[in-house]
């Protein structure tokens, strides 16, 4: 590196953080702590303008919205590292503008533990276990009737990475595979026996739609009231991708007022779950299953992609290109800008 050092703001856990900052020490970096991932706290714009105006490097989270103000604020930056693979908060289409690179995490043991998280929802809602528990814990010894999986329509909306991997656990259950994705060809889906849909022949017909799409305009809101009204009275819903996808109020309604039997939710919008949310009215406690956005959080998902987001970081600071870009068209103009900055 020509420069002596550069400078990196990180956000991270509270358990990786040591590691992180002493990675990028060793590689010439001065650090910056923002706050810790587990705090829940978000750092404001204006904070983020201010801390960003002498930095080369970000290491963010999902709770920092990196907009083209705090981007343009920063002369320097030469870098967005993201932790994890959501892209939602960080304005890419104003990095690329401007030159930054910007990279995520889409790491393996990411993208299998979000897909057999989703898998558990499928037969936790089938089995109704969540049901189950509580008559026991109302002193009722009494199961609730579960149903099989096998024959069941199962739904994907998203046939990435993660909507694959549900098709290929799912298959050994006996289920009938459905998805809705129009960047995937139909040569993929054959190979994992999916048949490709529309979205509203997908929902119409699926006993279980889970979500495994990524928030953009396009798909924000995609599953809101009249999805939901056109889904079987008997079907669940499961979204383990991004709260902004759905319609928390139209899910809530949905299930309260018997248009789908029920569902299980990971992500919110926003995190975290306000504690005024119509979705933890104990009228609907039974046939909702919420978790705090955990479907990812094993210690081997969150050790590989906390490596990668350094990884990403320090090779875009010493003007290499990362594993993993989410912009790859800022690549000229990223060269540029990075040798004007490493002088």
């Amino acid at each position: 590196m020509a420069r002596d050092h550069w400078d990196v703001f990180m956000v991270a856990h509270q358990t990786h953080v040591d590691r992180m900052q002493k990675m990028l020490e060793d590689s010439g970096c001065r650090v910056t702590r923002g706050h810790f991932v587990t705090e829940a706290k978000h750092h404001s714009e204006q904070e983020l303008i201010e801390l960003v105006r002498d930095k080369n490097g970000l290491m963010v989270s999902s709770w920092e919205k990196i907009t083209r103000k705090v981007m343009e604020a920063g002369p320097n930056l030469v870098t967005v590292a993201k932790f994890g693979i959501g892209v939602e908060k960080i304005d890419v289409d104003a990095a690329t503008d401007i030159g930054i690179l910007v990279s995520n995490t889409p790491v393996i043991e990411n993208y299998l533990g979000v897909a057999e998280s989703a898998v558990t929802r499928i037969l936790v809602m089938a089995k109704r276990l969540k049901q189950s528990e509580q008559s026991l814990r109302r002193g009722e010894w009494k199961s609730a009737m579960s149903s099989y999986v096998k024959g069941k329509t199962v739904g994907i909306i998203g046939l990435g990475r993660i909507g694959s991997r549900v098709a290929k656990l799912l298959q050994p259950w006996g289920v009938r595979l459905l998805a809705t994705d129009p960047y995937i060809p139909k040569e993929k889906a054959d190979l994992l026996n999916v048949e490709l849909l529309d979205l509203q022949t997908l929902l119409s017909q699926s006993d279980y739609v889970t979500i495994h799409c990524v928030a953009t305009p396009e798909t924000e809101r995609m599953i809101g009231e009249k999805e939901l009204r056109s889904m079987k009275k008997t079907a669940h819903l499961i979204n383990t991708a991004r709260g902004v996808i759905m319609d928390e109020m139209a899910v809530y309604r949905a299930v309260k007022e018997g248009w789908i039997a029920g569902a299980a939710l990971d992500v919110f919008e926003p995190e975290p779950l306000s504690l005024e949310s119509p979705l933890l009215s104990p009228e609907v406690s039974d046939q909702i299953w919420l978790t705090p956005h955990v479907s990812a959080a094993t210690p081997e998902a969150r050790d590989s992609m906390t490596m990668a987001q350094v990884k990403n970081c320090i090779n875009a600071l010493k003007g290499h290109v990362p594993e993993y870009v989410v912009n790859p068209e800022v690549l000229p103009k990223w060269r540029q800008r990075y040798n004007s900055i490493a002088q």
